[in-house]
């Protein structure tokens, strides 16, 4: 449609042109054929009027058509987590019980919940990637990241799916400890994709091969390496693009054919570049290339922390957790969290109302507050226990199914000390409580 404008305008200027020249003198049109340049010429204004204004319908037809795919994605994302908390919570629970541990098969069946949990759970965040991607509201926040450690954590998520089909994962760690330009939640979520496919796509008993390496153009390439089904030649021009699977649909291994797409879209947004090549044995390797940064000092901020123990972290931890929520699972499986360490207690109150005379009444160290409560909203609770004067004296964390980055920065700056989304991590819920507590 812009070509079309822009042939009227051009067409315009030189009518337009064509009668200046007239009205200077330089030409002598005559009666007649200047009247018909008049009325071209209006002709041509109505046009791009015309063009003009169906353009703008279109445009605001796609906004309107984006606000409202982002809004049912964002509720249908509010639905999912709901039902996804408990089995991801519960699971957590059971796995890190030292009181009552799990052994065996019984051990192995709750981290293959676990995991299925952590699977939809990426399968929903690739969806909203996708549509921010889509919208044009994808935000990346680039520091340098050490990507030896991003690499290693990313391992020992994916590590139980590995060890169910005994395939070892071998990464190369070079002695050089490698910084990179990156946005760390988007990287660690693309190494995951490409790891989680590498075992997914993997032969049974194979093995799966991490390296770095550096570039000419100072950039730090990791090929992930697999020896399984591989990619027809065929075919590989498919690649990275949205919902095409390349045939994977019509076998048993899950997955939305979204991954790939918005790992190349994110990696470009970060200044980076992403390929594919045939394994010269068996199988495939997909690369990625990100800018080098200068060896540094790493802020441990920016690093990526493994996972702590809990038995050793979190067991000194003591104090009164008052946790508002109409939900009973989720009242349960905070209860289960909370549990773990011996020298916490919760009390806990079904809507915001109820949660201000308790906290009034019985002084605990920490409140959280979920945000959707029938009734008062955590928002508005949070804004009654500042005029209770019990904000700051007591934190308050909000822990919400609502996660988009407009509800994070919303939580925040309207006050709370931490904003959590749910599903519950246990070390997530853990480390946020230690903070509250301790500081």
């Amino acid at each position: 449609m812009w070509g079309n404008v822009r042939w009227l305008v051009k067409k315009l200027e030189a009518v337009t042109g064509y009668l200046n020249k007239g009205l200077q003198g330089e030409s002598e049109p005559t009666s007649e054929s200047y009247d018909e340049l008049v009325i071209e010429n209006e002709r041509l204004r109505e046009q791009i009027s015309q063009k003009t204004t169906k353009l703008k319908l279109s445009q605001n037809r796609a906004n309107i058509d984006n606000r409202a795919k982002s809004a049912f994605l964002s509720s249908m994302s509010h639905a999912l987590r709901t039902p996804l908390n408990t089995i991801f919570g519960f699971s957590q629970i059971l796995e890190y019980d030292s009181d009552n541990p799990l052994e065996g098969e019984h051990l192995n069946s709750v981290r293959n919940i676990k995991w299925g949990a952590e699977h939809l759970l990426q399968l929903i965040e690739e969806v909203m990637d996708l549509a921010e991607i889509e919208a044009g509201k994808t935000e990346i926040s680039i520091k340098k990241v050490l990507i030896n450690r991003s690499i290693e954590e990313s391992i020992t998520l994916v590590k139980a799916l590995a060890q169910q089909r005994d395939i070892t994962i071998l990464f190369h760690d070079p002695q050089e400890k490698y910084q990179v330009y990156a946005d760390l939640t988007r990287l660690r979520h693309i190494l995951l994709n490409f790891l989680s496919n590498s075992v997914k796509y993997g032969n049974d008993n194979g093995v799966v091969d991490i390296r770095l390496s550096e570039t000419p153009d100072n950039y730090l390439r990791i090929e992930i390496a697999d020896n399984g089904i591989g990619i027809p030649e065929d075919r590989q021009h498919e690649l990275f693009q949205p919902f095409n699977r390349i045939g994977a649909e019509n076998t048993d291994i899950e997955g939305t054919g979204i991954g790939l797409y918005v790992a190349k879209e994110l990696l470009t947004l970060m200044d980076g570049r992403i390929g594919f090549k045939n394994n010269a044995e068996q199988g495939s390797v997909f690369w990625l290339e990100l800018p080098l940064a200068p060896a540094s000092v790493m802020p441990a901020e920016e690093g990526v922390a493994l996972l702590p123990d809990i038995v050793t972290d979190y067991s000194m931890l003591s104090g009164r957790i008052l946790y508002v929520e109409d939900n009973l699972m989720n009242l349960e499986l905070m209860l289960g969290i909370v549990s773990l360490c011996s020298g916490l207690t919760l009390m806990s109150a079904h809507n915001a109302e109820l949660g201000l005379e308790m906290a009034n009444r019985h002084n605990p160290n920490m409140i959280i507050l979920d945000i959707n409560l029938p009734g008062m909203s955590g928002f508005e609770a949070l804004k009654k226990l500042k005029e209770m004067n019990i904000v700051p004296d007591i934190p308050v964390i909000a822990l919400s199914a609502a996660d988009s980055k407009e509800d994070v920065a919303k939580g925040l700056e309207a006050g709370f000390q931490t904003y959590l989304t749910k599903p519950m991590d246990v070390q997530e819920i853990l480390q946020a409580i230690k903070s509250a507590l301790v500081n």
